[in-house]
């Protein structure tokens, strides 16, 4: 039965990211749920949510959330979270939520159904560096004047948005921007960026987009993963853990 199926007959799924089965406090089969197996975040290709153990999550998966695309991010819940200084920052990352230890399944259950919901939400205003993308008006702001972008310009500056100080290949935006599944003989990506970057300027947004060797760009700014895993070095995330109790282990019989 596909997702769909599974919609229309009232069940639910759920992916747990800590190896082994969910501790009791935490298995959603107790309220009804089901639960799908994925060696790691990046192998669940099914849009179901992600419960993840913030203190024995294994650092190879956090690695892998953190620079997760935002989609998985969203749908992506912590549990365990006692402090609530990490709690607000994994809010700030584009995770779905962060759960304090002590939550009850049905209030479990609660977050992760809304951040399920929330995840397919596309944000009406995105940062672009120095200017604001506004999905409705097409339009990239900058001091609250528009830059008249064009619709495959406004899309070219959403996409480089969405991994902002990241690289983006440029197959990657012929795919997803111009819609073409092969590299053509023009130079109509290139066109289009320059086209882009003068009205930027134009506008005083400056040149915040980066011409990268083998054809890719990168706009410059913060990512909107605000990145524990691209701000927090795997060795400093190692000692970050060090500091922390080990969680209890919580019997658990196998349906």
């Amino acid at each position: 039965m596909g997702v769909a199926g599974q919609r229309k007959a009232g069940l639910r799924e759920f992916c747990w990211i800590g190896g082994g089965a969910p501790p009791a406090a935490y298995d959603l089969r107790l309220r009804g749920w089901r639960l799908t197996r994925c060696a790691a975040p990046g192998d669940c290709a099914a849009p179901v949510p992600l419960l993840a153990p913030w203190l024995g999550i294994d650092p190879a998966a956090w690695l892998e959330l953190a620079g997760a695309p935002a989609a998985l991010r969203a749908r992506t819940v912590f549990v365990d979270v006692s402090d609530s200084e990490e709690r607000a920052m994994l809010l700030r990352g584009g995770f779905g939520d962060a759960v304090a230890c002590g939550a009850g399944l049905g209030e479990l259950a609660l977050r992760v159904a809304r951040a399920l919901a929330h995840s397919g939400c596309i944000p009406r205003v995105r940062p672009a560096g120095p200017a604001e993308l506004d999905l409705i008006l097409r339009d990239a702001m900058v001091a609250g004047r528009r830059a008249g972008l064009f619709p495959r310009e406004f899309a070219l500056l959403w996409r480089l948005a969405e991994d902002a100080g990241q690289p983006v290949a440029g197959d990657t935006l012929r795919r997803d921007v111009l819609d073409l599944r092969f590299r053509p003989e023009t130079n109509a990506l290139q066109v289009h960026i320059s086209r882009l970057r003068r009205k930027l300027r134009i506008a005083g947004a400056g040149s915040p987009i980066e011409t990268l060797p083998g054809g890719g760009y990168r706009l410059a700014g913060e990512p909107l993963v605000a990145a524990p895993a691209r701000a927090i070095e795997l060795d400093a995330y190692l000692r970050l853990r060090e500091d922390l109790p080990e969680p209890a282990e919580d019997e658990h019989h196998e349906a």
